[in-house]
């Protein structure tokens, strides 16, 4: 009878406490599911407590204490260039081919490294 009363406190008491945090989560923009992964971000729920300003000087004085100059022209988030090769598919595979034992064994040592 003891160990009855103990488990049905203990799952009323789980129960409560579940009950008391469901609004917390429910305010985050991180939502329980019951799938694999167990959350699912909701971004349109954010909430920042900095303002849009604070965070333009924040980058500033970044950059001028020797940080990386990437937000300087205000864009959020920093977009990248990806540099691109000059070279075709075709004259890439011909490289290939054409490079010696010596050569391909240097290259490969440098990947490896």
């Amino acid at each position: 009878m003891l160990h009855t009363r103990q488990a049905f406190a203990a799952t009323l008491f789980a129960f409560a406490m579940s009950l008391i945090a469901a609004p917390a989560i429910a305010d985050s923009y991180i939502h329980a599911t019951a799938t694999e992964q167990g959350y699912k971000v909701y971004p349109d729920h954010f909430r920042s407590e900095v303002s849009r300003a604070e965070v333009i000087a924040q980058a500033s004085e970044a950059v001028t204490q020797g940080g990386s100059s990437r937000f300087a022209d205000q864009r959020f988030p920093a977009t990248y260039q990806a540099s691109g090769s000059s070279l075709t598919r075709q004259e890439v595979i011909q490289q290939l081919l054409d490079e010696t034992l010596s050569q391909r064994a240097s290259r490969l040592r440098s990947l490896s490294e």
